[in-house]
């Protein structure tokens, strides 16, 4: 069964504004072998809180480097590094209270900061391939050479968006998993009536960083 049609809503569409940072700015190998810590940041625009699922969005961060939702370029030259990707498998999201993606889905206050942390690289190094030909794959901080970077935010199809979202929280808009049994509350099927919320990559500020 189908999550149902949310009722029409006369307010105008929430807007999200990102910010991201990386801690420490500057890696150096010689003196650390931990990954910086990348920090993503949401404010939300509207009249009401909303409750947003993150799965596919930059607000789920692991997933986000995995898909290359960011960028990485030459300071000097703007010239993108060359990153691997991993691929992300799974089941249909259930929108439903109590159940294993319930940790996929959040309740955005207005103008309280919602703020997310990865690491910036992978959680280990085994099954990543050759980005740039001198076998050391790019994935994050790993693999880069000593330099000055800009991390950027992709945008596009996918990470750039929040696909599924509904007025008000997380209790409101998810199912109970009390008496639901052979239910599949499957987000993104027919009967989707909210449009995605965009995110402007072109408005989020890049992050400067140094590797030595």
């Amino acid at each position: 069964m189908a999550l149902p049609p949310a009722p029409a809503d006369p307010s105008p569409l929430p807007t999200l504004s990102i910010s991201l940072a990386l801690n420490p700015p500057v890696h150096s190998r010689a003196t650390s072998t931990a990954l910086p810590t990348l920090t993503i940041e949401a404010l939300l625009s509207s009249p009401k809180p909303i409750t947003i699922c993150t799965w596919h969005t930059i607000l789920h961060p692991r997933q986000a480097l995995q898909q290359r939702a960011f960028e990485i370029v030459h300071t000097a030259t703007q010239t993108p590094v060359p990153q691997v990707s991993k691929k992300s498998k799974r089941p249909a999201v259930k929108a439903q209270m109590g159940g294993p993606d319930e940790r996929l889905f959040v309740t955005l206050v207005p103008q309280v900061p919602y703020t997310v942390e990865t690491t910036f690289g992978p959680e280990k190094s085994g099954g990543l391939e050759d980005a740039d030909g001198d076998g050391r794959p790019v994935y994050g901080m790993s693999g880069l050479k000593n330099g000055r970077y800009t991390l950027r935010v992709r945008g596009g199809e996918g990470t750039g968006t929040v696909a599924w979202w509904r007025w008000g929280t997380k209790e409101e808009n998810l199912k109970p998993a009390a008496g639901t049994e052979g239910e599949d509350w499957a987000v993104g099927k027919a009967g989707e009536q909210f449009p995605p919320l965009k995110i402007d990559a072109g408005e989020i500020a890049g992050v400067d960083f140094v590797v030595d």
